[in-house]
């Protein structure tokens, strides 16, 4: 929703983040602090912190960069390359290392190995669109799900968490 504020036209591209510190979510309320800091003349740097009702320290969880995005749209062409990956199995090599996905979780609808990286259509469940969101947690959260495809060797073998990401379109 920040990105609503600063980019008018919701071409928005995240680039250059790092994830500090996980969030974890439990029952008790979890207040979030962003900050957006000027730091080209179109982009602007941002963190994102946590803090929990018990306690009075903020945790710093999430930097990076916001830029309006210049870039042309990608033509459909690119989306025939790379070798595809069946969803159904790629969700049950999650299961196999005790990651559950429910349902409104699983939002990758294709999925496709590129060799240095993965591509990946995502969409979420009609129910969950809400205005508050440009970027939907499930929405991200997939993204984040898809990269595991970049790494087929050890997909359903290993858990790696990432820990940043070059950029976000």
């Amino acid at each position: 929703a920040a990105s609503q504020k600063i980019f008018t036209d919701n071409l928005a591209i995240i680039q250059n983040v790092s994830i500090h510190q996980s969030l974890l979510l439990s029952q008790s309320p979890t207040t979030l602090q962003i900050i957006f800091k000027p730091k080209k003349p179109s982009g602007y740097g941002f963190e994102i912190f946590s803090s929990d009702s018990s306690q009075d320290n903020w945790i710093l969880n999430v930097s990076g960069e916001m830029n309006k995005n210049l870039a042309p749209r990608r033509k459909d062409a690119e989306e025939d390359r790379g070798e595809s990956v069946a969803i159904s199995r790629f969700y049950e090599l999650y299961q196999q290392m005790g990651i559950s996905y429910g349902k409104e979780f699983q939002a990758i609808q294709e999925l496709r190995y590129l060799g240095n990286g993965s591509q990946a259509k995502i969409s979420i469940d009609r129910s969950l669109v809400n205005q508050r969101y440009s970027l939907h947690p499930v929405l991200l959260d997939a993204c984040l799900q898809s990269i595991g495809a970049a790494f087929p060797e050890i997909h359903g073998k290993e858990l790696h968490l990432p820990y940043g990401f070059s950029s976000l379109e």
